[in-house]
């Protein structure tokens, strides 16, 4: 779902966070999970392997290996003028994303904690600020 809606253009930069409030309150409602500025707690490490996405972009098999094809490019990303999210956050930027597929075995890092700062009361709309510690 962020995949797609990253694509989007929306009409202020600033709703990007406040205008997926309501569907992140229903899931987390339903799932019991944390969330922080469009990353939840129990998918904390697949949450954070997000890329930047602006062309499209193919892997081939060869021989010699696996070389890259590129495409034309479809969007820029940029940082907007205002703070919409942390960096670790998707939302900080203006772009479509992709996330990258994990090797959980591979894993060698905890999650410690994570907080934001919602700019209202809705803890699930616009934040001011935010950490998160890995160890």
């Amino acid at each position: 779902m962020v995949e797609d809606y990253s694509s989007r253009k929306l009409t202020k930069e600033d709703d990007k966070l406040p205008a997926l409030s309501g569907f992140a309150k229903n899931l987390a409602m339903l799932t019991r999970d944390i969330y922080y500025a469009g990353l939840w707690r129990d998918h904390i490490f697949e949450d954070l392997c997000w890329i930047v996405f602006t062309r499209s972009e193919s892997l081939g098999q060869v021989p010699a290996g696996f070389p890259h094809s590129f495409g034309l490019q479809f969007c820029f990303a940029w940082r907007p003028n205002k703070y919409q999210a942390p960096t670790w956050s998707w939302a900080s930027l203006e772009y479509t994303v992709r996330f990258v597929y994990l090797d959980f075995e591979r894993i060698v890092a905890t999650f410690v904690g994570a907080d934001t700062t919602p700019v209202r009361k809705d803890k699930f709309g616009q934040v001011s600020d935010g950490w998160i510690k890995l160890k």
